[in-house]
């Protein structure tokens, strides 16, 4: 989509040129992610959990509203899953000040070869790094 390669940086090497990790055409023929997005909040909302799914392209396709909601929220848990550089570090800049104290940061695809720029992502932000353990599967998890 545009918004992609709008945010893909030189830290980002598989998103240039033709390459689609993730297209409905290649991976996700029948997938609808608003369906998906609306049956687990409406299953946790049922369950009265906390915790909420967002689907979007951070922070894009945030409305103003959406942005001002959640900058009034505090975090335990925040799992990051952008694939990508710019959308990993806006998101970490916009947590980081609003996180609970011992709160959980998982990151999605940190160590993958497909995925280059959340590692610099992570490294470059005010995160210790000491509080982080990789895990084999290439995530990252780091404790605040």
């Amino acid at each position: 989509s545009d918004q992609i390669k709008e945010n893909v940086t030189n830290l980002d090497p598989h998103y240039k040129g033709t390459y689609k990790p993730f297209t409905k055409k290649t991976r996700f023929r029948d997938f609808n992610y608003k369906d998906l997005e609306n049956k687990l909040n409406g299953d946790l909302v049922s369950k009265n959990c906390n915790l909420k799914l967002i689907c979007c392209y951070f922070p894009d396709t945030l409305s103003e509203e959406e942005k001002n909601n959640l900058k009034h929220q505090t975090y335990s848990f925040v799992h990051f899953d952008f694939d990508l550089y710019k959308p990993t570090t806006e998101a970490i800049n916009f947590v980081l000040p609003q996180l609970e104290k011992n709160a959980i940061l998982l990151f999605d695809d940190f160590n993958m070869i497909n995925q280059d720029g959340v590692k610099p992502a992570v490294l470059e932000s005010k995160i210790i790094f000491n509080r982080c353990f990789q895990t084999s599967g290439g995530q990252l998890i780091c404790f605040t």
